[in-house]
């Protein structure tokens, strides 16, 4: 029980006597460095207000990156390019409860988020191609 007493003592002390004051935060070279980066917004051209492809009927690689990340197990990613479904949604499904029990399950998944992300060929065989697993191709 002393040893107990005297290390909450210690670390009551010790925090007692830290202290973030002497911190200061620089806030005009914070302003000056954003405002000389570069604008990289474009490169993903992410469009995550509509629930579907753009007015102009062209889907985004940002809007399917972002479904794939957050909804993938729906399969509404797919959905998004243009080769949904009811059935293969069920497949989504099924593959992620799988995938709670194996890692097997969530393969596809994986594939469809990062696949995308590394390849440009996938990303071309995702659009219109109604296949669960277009990559095997």
């Amino acid at each position: 029980m002393k040893e107990i007493t005297l290390f909450l003592c210690l670390a009551f002390g010790l925090m007692l006597n830290s202290s973030a004051s002497s911190y200061h935060l620089n806030e005009s070279a914070i302003d000056r460095s954003f405002s000389e980066s570069q604008d990289v917004s474009h490169l993903l051209a992410l469009d995550i207000s509509s629930h579907g492809p753009l007015p102009d009927g062209t889907v985004t690689k940002g809007g399917y990156l972002v479904r794939a990340f957050f909804c993938g197990w729906t399969g509404m990613h797919r959905k998004y390019i243009g080769t949904g479904g009811e059935k293969l949604g069920w497949y989504y499904c099924l593959s992620t409860c799988l995938g709670m029990f194996t890692v097997v399950g969530s393969v596809p998944v994986i594939v469809d988020f990062w696949g995308v992300i590394f390849s440009e060929s996938l990303w071309e065989k995702y659009q219109d191609n109604p296949k669960f697993l277009p990559w095997l191709e």
